[in-house]
């Protein structure tokens, strides 16, 4: 929402203040020119990202969709991961196995409140180490390090491609504005007629800068921001099965994972200590 807002502001700031300097807004508008520039960031877009690129960046646009990390929801995932830890404490790996292998019919993830089903994958995805009796400890931290460094970098690919789309704006907004001028010398009579013309021309490569700085790179700067708040919880969550395997008790693991979290999404150690009270009443 942020994000239109902000698009918004920047749009309508251009208007007015074109307006207000006594220009036309129809001479902004050259379908031809921006379907160049346009044309041609889609063109690199496909270029730098080929096929599986171009689907990750629409894939990453269309998941802003989902919960956005806050303290609440954050809090709805602790809470299901001590429930798990508490199950695994009384019944031991036995007892969380069939949540683990079959969750879509598990009662104990039904019963979740959490709004978030790829942090839940998350977290069936690594219980399964656990229920596959591992016992060396370093081997699944370091697959779990692992696990989240081959995470960070897929998060990373889609906002870089679209960087990239945003700097080739520009270039292709210049391009536009060139193939206008010679459209424009070769249409007028004479120098008294290039005024319009020239004015039309150089007004295809606005759009193009407009489009690079106040759609595409914010819209990338924020899809990054967002990879790196899901990637956070994903962290909290490998810390809280790490502990686990250290032999802490369950809500001693779920702390280690709550400490990780950044102070903004993080729920306070109160909320925390009621949601414990809650759940032994």
């Amino acid at each position: 929402m942020a994000v239109v807002f902000g698009i918004a502001v920047a749009l309508i700031s251009l208007a007015i203040g074109y307006s207000t300097g006594g220009g036309d807004l129809n001479v902004l508008v050259q379908p031809a020119l921006l379907l160049i520039a346009v044309g041609g960031a889609v063109g690199v877009l496909l270029a730098v990202g080929g096929a599986r690129g171009t689907a990750e960046v629409f894939r990453a646009l269309v998941s802003r969709t989902s919960p956005r990390p806050s303290a609440r929801r954050n809090l709805e995932v602790l809470s299901l991961m001590h429930d798990i830890f508490q199950l695994n404490a009384r019944e031991g790996v036995d007892g969380i196995e069939p949540h683990v292998k079959n969750p879509e019919s598990s009662a104990l993830f039904g019963a979740a409140p959490v709004t978030d089903p790829q942090a839940v994958s998350f977290i069936v995805e690594h219980l399964r180490l656990i229920i596959s009796h591992i016992s060396d400890k370093a081997q699944v931290r370091r697959h779990l390090e692992l696990d989240l460094a081959a995470r960070r970098a897929t998060a990373a690919e889609a906002p870089a491609i679209l960087e990239k789309v945003a700097a080739s704006l520009p270039a292709w907004g210049l391009v536009a504005g060139l193939v206008g001028m010679a459209l424009a010398a070769g249409k007028t009579a004479g120098p008294l007629a290039w005024g319009p013309c020239l004015s039309a021309a150089l007004a295809g490569i606005a759009p193009a800068v407009l489009l690079s700085h106040a759609v595409v790179s914010p819209l990338a700067r924020r899809m990054a921001a967002r990879a790196r708040e899901d990637l956070l919880l994903r962290e909290a969550i490998a810390e809280c099965v790490i502990a686990l395997l250290y032999g802490y008790d369950p809500p001693g693991a779920v702390e280690f994972g709550r400490m990780t979290l950044p102070l903004s999404t993080r729920p306070s150690f109160d909320e925390w200590k009621a949601r414990l009270q809650e759940r032994k009443e």
